[in-house]
């Protein structure tokens, strides 16, 4: 009898970019539970893609932080189990303060 694996857990991939759709690298990626405050966290690689596995099903908050950018929150972010969710994120320059 053929045994089958099943994926159980979830992860959330996706690039992020600048206003001009330009790779953002080196951006920080957060994923927070809802439900249980697990967090985890990876860096954007030179295209701006990142992946985080390995989340159980449930609510999350995503946030992502880049030097000269304003930080980017969304919450409510839904995943149910083995769900591959893209989550594209374009971030806007921070303004300078008027001196």
């Amino acid at each position: 009898m053929p045994v089958f694996s099943q994926r159980i857990t979830s992860e959330v991939t996706g690039t992020v970019t600048d206003p001009s759709s330009a790779a953002v690298p080196n951006a920080k990626v957060t994923v927070v539970s809802e439900g249980t405050n697990r967090r985890l966290t990876a860096l954007t690689d030179g295209a701006g893609t990142f992946r985080i596995a390995g989340l159980a099903a449930g609510t999350f908050k995503v946030s992502v932080e880049a030097q000269g950018f304003r930080q980017e929150k969304r919450t409510g972010v839904v995943l149910d189990v083995g769900q591959v969710l893209r989550f594209d994120l374009q971030l806007q320059v921070a303004r300078c303060p008027i001196l």
